[in-house]
């Protein structure tokens, strides 16, 4: 049993490699203890084992939030405070690079030009500072022999000064000026959802629940969502391997920020059919789908909608009109048995309803053998055979003897 387990996670890390290989992920830890970093340290080396290149942002200050530096002494305070947490953190990385046999160099560079953060309601914030500009071109040069790249939370004006700068911020414009495709931030957080795009993402920052960091945290790491980043990663810095889970298995365990809904529904294609099979067919072995051959499912593969996570297959449903009744059937939905939990049933069945309504239908009607109830508690109400249209009454199977189920859209 157990190496099976370690095979099912082998096997399913395994699509991960190709599609991350050559990628540039933005990690951004927030106060890590040094136990945390040590374990942290060996999950970026495994990443860059894998081609994964890692620009690492390890500031010594709390993330999302600005605050007064007032003089020249606090200011160097800050400066050796960081220089020597970057310099613990690449003894820790050099050390997993070894055990990893990564020959590549881990190179430390100052990538922002800065300007003052100014005074806000009153409050001088001296030497603490914001991005003027990244240095794209200096970052791409490094990143082409380098595997991990630390960048310090310091940067310089052109007038010479030295700002310390909102890891937060530095992380949100490296990550958006070199176009990563993740934004990872190892931090604290609590009863965030799984998945939300940008625009829950926001609502969710007017939430007066969550405490102050954590909105401060969502709402400072959208902008990068918004400027072409494909997704930020909000995880718990106090659980191991959390940034290797969350990028190596297919729910993941943190709370991921996206453009775009991360299980995306599509049309079936001519392509898919043999994954649908495979889903289709523990459903018709046990009686709860009518049994459909290859050459079936190529007859009707234009009226089946197909749920990806990932690009692996999660989810299916089917929807044939009858545009005289202004009425269509849903078919053959199907949820892979581990998300039957998720509500992904659901989100099929209302991307069925919206397409009706679309198409100006007035009803949708199902056949089902074993699963009435959970149809009536989402609004379906039994029917006659007769009630079906009428192509769809002259091909219907008395030897299933399928309730049937309407539901008004209008």
């Amino acid at each position: 049993m157990l190496n099976q387990t370690i095979l099912k996670v082998l096997h399913d890390a395994g699509q991960y490699f190709h599609t991350y290989s050559g990628s540039t992920f933005v990690v951004l830890l927030d106060q890590v203890s040094q136990e945390q970093s040590s374990t942290i340290a060996k999950d970026i080396a495994l990443l860059c084992a894998l081609n994964i290149k890692i620009i690492l942002i390890a500031p010594t200050h709390a993330i999302g939030q600005p605050f007064v530096i007032e003089s020249e002494e606090k200011l160097e305070e800050f400066l050796i405070k960081t220089q020597v947490t970057q310099r613990k953190t690449e003894v820790l990385l050099n050390q997993a690079f070894y055990q990893y046999q990564i020959n590549s160099a881990i190179v430390s560079s100052s990538a922002v030009t800065t300007k003052p953060y100014g005074i806000h309601n009153g409050t001088d914030y001296g030497f603490f500072g914001k991005a003027r500009s990244i240095k794209k071109e200096l970052l791409n040069h490094i990143l082409e022999s380098a595997s991990c790249l630390i960048i310090p939370t310091f940067g310089f004006a052109p007038t010479g000064e030295t700002f310390i700068m909102d890891g937060l911020e530095m992380a949100e414009k490296i990550a958006s000026s070199l176009q990563c495709q993740k934004l990872m931030i190892l931090t604290e957080h609590e009863n965030l959802p799984r998945e939300m795009n940008a625009t829950q993402a926001k609502l969710l920052c007017q939430d007066s629940n969550l405490p102050n960091n954590t909105r401060a945290l969502i709402k400072n790491s959208i902008p990068a969502i918004e400027h072409g980043v494909d997704r930020i990663h909000l995880l718990n810095k106090a659980t191991e391997g959390e940034l290797i889970i969350e990028l190596l298995t297919r729910d993941g365990v943190g709370s991921m920020i996206t453009n775009e809904p991360y299980d995306e529904i599509k049309p079936a294609e001519l392509t898919d059919i043999q994954a649908l099979k495979a889903l289709m067919q523990p459903l018709e072995d046990d009686g709860t789908l009518k049994k459909r051959s290859i050459q079936d499912l190529e007859k009707d593969i234009h009226n089946f909608y197909l749920m990806f996570r990932d690009n692996s297959l999660i989810g299916a449903v089917a929807y044939y009109p009858y545009p005289e009744e202004k009425t269509t059937e849903l078919a053959s939905l199907i949820v892979h048995p581990d998300y039957r939990k998720g509500k992904k049933a659901n989100q099929l069945m209302q991307f069925v309803e919206h397409k009706a309504q679309e198409d100006g239908f007035n009803s949708i009607f199902l056949l089902t053998t074993q699963t009435a109830h959970w149809f009536m508690g989402n609004g379906f109400k039994e029917a006659k055979i007769i009630d079906l249209p009428k192509d769809k009454l002259a091909v219907y199977d008395y030897t299933r003897n399928s309730k049937v189920f309407f539901k008004h859209i209008v």
